[in-house]
């Protein structure tokens, strides 16, 4: 998905793209890593993770959300504290952040 949008003067496409961890560059994870801390994450495994959704402002990386590994005895376990049936394959919502210099700027 991807839309124009006039930032200072110039125009610039805004995407958001579903990828693998193994799809960015060292430099791209590196970046999302730094959003996620930035954000106030304290342990990140992003290289980990099972899908990321990553936003752009042109090249630049604005934003991301995170899709967890795999972790079917993490989600049975939840499933028993809250006493609410959920598959063991339920995907887990990990990591979300955006730049501190994007967060006031329309995305996407």
């Amino acid at each position: 998905m991807s839309r124009n949008n006039q930032h200072q003067g110039k125009r610039q496409e805004d995407s958001v793209s579903a990828c693998v961890p193994g799809d960015l560059s060292d430099a791209e994870l590196a970046t999302c890593v730094e959003i996620v801390r930035d954000g106030g994450a304290v342990a990140i495994s992003l290289q980990n993770a099972r899908m990321l959704a990553v936003a752009r402002k042109g090249s630049v990386i604005a934003g991301l959300g995170s899709i967890k590994r795999d972790r079917p005895d993490r989600a049975g376990d939840i499933a028993r504290e809250s006493a609410f049936g959920i598959p063991k394959e339920t995907p887990e919502l990990g990591d979300v952040a955006v730049a501190p210099e994007q967060r006031l700027t329309p995305l996407g």
